[in-house]
């Protein structure tokens, strides 16, 4: 069985990892012909 611990983000870690989870969101989007 796999160990799985959460912890929270500090605000530094938060920011860039926000930034790059919209990025690969609207290229998702764009791949699949929608729009934003």
């Amino acid at each position: 069985m796999t160990d799985v611990r959460l912890k929270p983000m500090t605000e530094d870690q938060y920011k860039p990892w926000r930034a790059e989870a919209e990025a690969h969101y609207v290229q998702s989007l764009a791949a699949s012909g929608q729009s934003t």
